[in-house]
């Protein structure tokens, strides 16, 4: 095995680190699959009724509400999408 140099020791640290704080990104914001849907934790999100996710990013999605009333999320008539109970 070659031996490292102090280039290549920094270069694995900045990666092992990047790797912890995704890692940590990941457990605060949970994902739903493989989309760019991702449930909020601001105030926000946090005290309204409709769910805890942005309504354009889960676009065509049904989800429990804060209220636990289910909605799904569907475009306006401007194209943006808002969140309807179902």
């Amino acid at each position: 095995m070659p031996s490292q140099t102090p280039d290549n020791r920094v270069l694995d640290k900045k990666k092992r680190g990047n790797a912890r704080l995704r890692k940590y990104w990941n457990s605060v914001h949970k994902r739903v699959g493989n989309s760019r849907c991702v449930k909020q934790t601001t105030k926000k999100y946090r005290t309204r009724r409709s769910p805890p996710y942005s309504a354009n990013d889960c676009c065509g999605k049904t989800m429990t509400g804060n209220d636990g009333r289910k909605y799904i999320s569907k475009p306006n008539a401007s194209g943006i999408c808002v969140w309807t109970v179902v």
